[in-house]
């Protein structure tokens, strides 16, 4: 029984002086205890993960969707984590065919966290999807596409607080093919007075920014813009 102790000190006493000084306080205390100090990095890059710090734009990016699944069963599915802003699913320029991915926004990077902790290998449509933070969000580089010619998204505010998503897309539909068209909502289930609308096509999210934008609805003069998360 005494035989590790005595091969551990000799291995202790073997250590050069440079040797010792070349150690953290923390390595030779763990070396004197006979562990070796080696940095977890699954749990490193956990904690990184589940850093709000590192998402702070509450911005996810969600991969391995069915082709099948739609903006509406993402945004079902990633409700189960906070207050989903926009959902949305990545399509081939020019195409309604979807690339297998998708971007959440949440109203707070906490609630971006919670569903990373939560919802990453859960199960959508049979597949298990992976959610990481949109890094190209978190770079700017895609709000520099809003303005590119394929974005087809559209965000209108200063809506009615009585406007429903129904009532949204029917007066988009005046301007062209709506897609989807979405009111956002509170916790409470009450409207935040703006919504975003999916064209179509670009020509008919640029009529929708030309004729509506200060257009009055109930008293209240709307503003429209390219939406400069799409």
């Amino acid at each position: 029984p005494s035989w590790p102790l005595v091969i551990l000190f000799s291995h202790m006493a073997s250590l050069t002086l440079d040797d010792k000084l070349d150690m953290s306080l923390d390595d030779a205390r763990l070396a004197e205890s006979g562990t070796k100090s080696r940095p977890n990095r699954s749990e490193d890059k956990l904690s990184k993960m589940a850093n709000p710090n590192l998402i702070t734009n509450g911005r996810l990016y969600v991969g391995n969707l069915s082709f099948d699944t739609s903006w509406q069963d993402l945004k079902d599915h990633m409700r189960q984590c906070g207050e989903v802003i926009h959902a949305d699913i990545l399509m081939y320029p020019g195409t309604n065919r979807s690339k297998g991915c998708g971007v959440v926004q949440f109203a707070t990077a906490h609630e971006a966290v919670r569903a990373i902790d939560q919802l990453n290998n859960s199960l959508l449509h049979d597949r298990p999807i992976f959610i990481r933070e949109d890094r190209v969000a978190n770079t700017g580089a895609r709000r520099s596409r809003s303005s590119d010619s394929h974005s087809t998204s559209v965000y209108i505010g200063n809506l009615p607080y009585s406007y429903s998503w129904q009532d949204l897309k029917d007066l988009c539909k005046t301007c062209g093919e709506v897609s989807h068209a979405d009111v956002i909502l509170d916790s409470s289930q009450r409207s935040r007075g703006f919504g975003i609308v999916q064209f179509a096509s670009r020509i008919d999210a640029e009529h929708a920014v030309q004729q509506l934008n200060g257009a009055d609805i109930n008293g209240r003069p709307i503003f429209v813009r390219f939406d400069s998360f799409a």
